[in-house]
């Protein structure tokens, strides 16, 4: 790179400095419609979600995880497919019986659920 700066003039360094900053724009532009193309998609598996609550809870009562509910269904996480179970069910009684339950409280609230910070 070095070598490319030393055989330039300076009007041929400012040209390609420009060149450069409206590449730089350019790519700021598509960075932007990419992160709002990303907002949309995750709206859509949101909706998904909401208009699959039905299957979503019975699926996660077949296989009492949710990990694997939250890999089937999309959710970034256990803990968001965690708290949209108990919005479906109204009550968090739905998710304590489940084989990750202690991995979902800890990631929830840092600690587990039994521990000392609770006392």
């Amino acid at each position: 790179m070095t070598e490319f700066v030393n055989n330039l003039s300076y009007e041929e360094l400012l040209a390609e400095n420009a060149n450069l900053k409206i590449i730089c724009e350019e790519f700021k532009k598509e960075i932007e419609l990419l992160k709002n193309k990303i907002v949309n998609l995750k709206e859509k598996i949101n909706d998904f979600q909401d208009n699959q609550s039905d299957e979503i809870c019975e699926f996660f009562n077949d296989c009492n995880s949710l990990k694997k509910t939250a890999k089937h269904f999309s959710y970034d996480n256990i803990v968001d497919c965690g708290d949209d179970l108990i919005n479906f069910n109204g009550c968090t009684d739905a998710i304590q019986d489940a084989k990750d339950y202690k991995e979902y409280y800890f990631q929830k609230y840092g600690h587990n659920e039994n521990s000392d910070e609770d006392k």
